[in-house]
């Protein structure tokens, strides 16, 4: 162990060419403030397993007796190895989760500052089995531990400063031969230390069920650190391009169609036949995520749509993706892919209005708010969230017309009025207004009891004229008799300063349209009121004293 051992006698694990291979980093994160196994380096899925071998598991190390940290080191020539051991174990005198200390020791020198960890995973990707076997001893020791923490599930992120979306197409599968370290949180990959916000770079959202959590046990403790274990199979789900050079893919896991990764036996996992094995993962991970990774092929029909969203997690990682976006246009095309989704409930509908209000442009903001407005089935809670996400529109135009868009939904009636007119309060344009009461007015649903609120919200339209032409087009609807109503539209009319507008709003109220619909512009009154009423004199006089 280290560096003064001859070849003759010691066995020298071989060094990738591609092995620590990122020049991109900076000298905070190779000098080891941050976590550089975070990273993937451009050879890390290059692996050079031909499609006869790809499938060939790692076995091997699990015939071998469990050794001490130092046991297992040797035949390993990596430069200060022994001082590394030393340390390890010295970190490891009160071991947890029910680790011995060489056990722990053993994931702890893997998170150290050397160059074991890109040695080790170097021979696991390799096609000859010589490569990996002077790491036997480390390995079976290593893979003991993690296998005595629970799995992890969740979603969790790596990145790479390189393109490899032509590696990724969608549907494909991929099978990661060394171990992968992920962290659960975003902010940390878009750091200036690693992948920061400019440059051509590749982010993974990977959905997993078999991961473990090491933070607890590394040298980066402050980091959580997700590793996922050889043999990890996924599918990617989606990829998606920005123009700032950033590509985003999606991946999940999912059961290998056989072990890639025989589990060592000592902790009570004695190989099985894939399907057996499987079943008791799948009572650790619960049916949300293995219902979905046991379907056959035939039943694989569901990722032919690239606009799916296959689940709450997923929708939700997709949401933290867009709002981290800092493009307009590159958001607002994310939560349209996302729209495109014709089964979004309720929770995930009200993530899009969120994220919407993310966005500063208001005509990308507007364009995604009138998406939203034209699915049909819109729910209640649907319908209410996206109004309400209106409000953040600063132009008033954008904002009459995402409005606009909503009124005419199938699925607005008077039971939604409270929140379109809270909506139309925040247009300062009278134009704008008048644009939205226009198609408001003409809604079949309204009833009486709408009508005041109405009117309060006309009453408040800076442009006479505006406001007379509005109150002008609504007087054939309104309920005369009630007694409501006449009290909104006398305050309305009366609010409009130029005499010849007031004039025109009065006597559109007090007059019988003499147009061939009149009959029906009544009929409309009549339903709204629910009842009949009679002459209009007394309230004429009236409403003529009091202009």
């Amino acid at each position: 162990m280290g560096s003064s051992p001859s070849v003759s006698d010691r066995i020298i694990a071989p060094y990738s060419s591609h092995a620590y291979h990122q020049p991109h980093l900076s000298k905070q994160v190779q000098g080891g403030q941050v976590n550089p196994r975070l990273f993937m380096s451009p050879g890390d899925n290059g692996d050079n397993r031909n499609s006869q071998q790809m499938y060939k598991s790692i076995s091997g190390y699990k015939e071998m007796r469990l050794l001490t940290l130092e046991q297992a080191c040797q035949g390993l020539s990596i430069q200060n190895l022994a001082y590394y051991v030393k340390k390890a174990k010295n970190y490891s005198k009160y071991p947890k989760q029910r680790l011995t200390q060489d056990e722990q020791a053993a994931i702890n020198l893997y998170t150290q500052h050397t160059t074991i960890y890109q040695l080790l995973n170097d021979a696991l990707r390799q096609t000859d089995g010589r490569a990996l076997s002077p790491w036997y001893g480390y390995l079976k020791l290593f893979l003991t531990a993690l296998h005595k923490l629970p799995p992890y599930r969740g979603t969790v992120w790596r990145g790479v400063p390189h393109d490899l979306s032509t590696k990724y197409c969608k549907n494909g599968e991929q099978i990661w031969w060394a171990f992968s370290s992920c962290t659960s949180s975003l902010d940390i990959l878009r750091s200036p230390n690693f992948l920061g916000d400019t440059g051509v770079r590749t982010l993974f959202n990977i959905e997993v069920f078999n991961g473990r959590l090491i933070s607890e046990f590394s040298e980066y403790s402050a980091k959580d650190e997700i590793l996922l274990l050889p043999g990890t199979y996924v599918r990617v789900v989606s990829e998606m391009r920005q123009s700032d050079g950033l590509h985003i893919i999606h991946l999940k896991q999912i059961e290998p169609p056989y072990f890639l990764l025989e589990p060592p036996g000592q902790v009570g996992l004695t190989p099985k036949p894939a399907s057996q094995y499987n079943k008791q993962q799948n009572k650790i991970v619960n049916d949300e995520i293995s219902s979905e990774e046991n379907r056959s092929d035939e039943d694989n029909s569901e990722f032919q749509n690239t606009s799916t969203v296959e689940s709450l997690s997923t929708f939700n990682t997709q949401i933290q993706l867009a709002k981290s976006i800092s493009s307009d246009s590159e958001k607002a095309q994310v939560l349209k892919h996302i729209l495109a989704n014709k089964n979004l409930s309720d929770e995930m509908i009200a993530g899009v209005a969120e994220c919407v209000g993310t966005i500063y442009s208001a005509k990308e903001k507007g364009d995604v708010v009138q998406l939203i407005a034209k699915r049909s089935g819109l729910s209640e809670k649907q319908f209410r969230v996206s109004v309400k996400a209106i409000n953040g529109i600063s132009a008033d135009n954008q904002k009459a017309i995402s409005l606009k868009a909503f009124l005419l939904h199938e699925q607005f009636t008077g039971q939604h009025l409270d929140v379109v007119l809270s909506a139309v309060g925040t247009i300062y344009s009278s134009a704008d207004k008048q644009n939205v009461f226009t198609d408001l007015i003409r809604n079949r649903y309204l009833k009486a009891q709408h009508f005041p609120s109405i009117l309060n919200e006309i009453r408040e339209m800076s442009n006479d004229s505006h406001k007379s032409d509005v109150l002008c087009k609504l007087a054939p609807r309104l309920p005369k008799n009630d007694a409501n109503v006449r009290q909104a539209y006398l305050m309305a009319a009366d609010s409009i300063y130029s005499s010849k507008e007031k004039a025109a709003a009065t006597m559109a109220f007090v007059s019988e349209p003499a147009s061939k619909g009149s009959k029906k512009q009544k009929k409309f009154a009549d339903d709204a009121s629910g009842k009949e009423y009679g002459s209009d004199d007394d309230y004429s006089k009236m409403q003529s004293k009091h202009l």
